[in-house]
């Protein structure tokens, strides 16, 4: 009979702890993907005159996820170039190259929709020094 209790007790604490994993790991998903989450993650050279878009809050996000690992989280460069620089500072000509790719770098154009890739544009070309 003690056995018994011990076991389910074990069994309940685990299957507590899987639903609260769980929860949390929802919970943390959506607050990096919230508005209010994404307009803090702007960096402040892109907080100028020029209030904050919705393509460039986005633009942010998507530079994270797509960009960041090769060109620095503020574009300063890594393994691929540097895109704070003021060569990068034509959003079309940033478009060009994420849509078809560049050297060593994939083009996005079957992965990120159109106005995605505007955003990452948008994004970079406001990232000059």
């Amino acid at each position: 009979m003690l056995r018994t209790k011990v076991w389910r007790n074990l069994i309940i604490s685990i299957a507590v702890t899987i639903i609260a994993v769980a929860v949390l790991t929802q919970s943390i998903q959506s607050a990096q993907t919230s508005p209010s989450n994404q307009a803090s993650q702007t960096p402040a050279s892109n907080t100028s005159s020029t209030s904050s878009s919705p393509t460039q809050v986005s633009g942010v996000n998507l530079y994270n996820t797509y960009c960041s690992a090769c060109h620095g989280s503020n574009g300063s460069g890594a393994s691929g170039p540097a895109l704070n620089t003021g060569s990068w500072s034509d959003s079309s000509k940033v478009q060009a190259i994420v849509k078809s790719g560049k050297g060593g770098m994939p083009g996005f154009q079957g992965q990120l929709s159109d106005p995605q890739i505007k955003a990452i544009g948008d994004y970079v070309a406001a990232l000059k020094k």
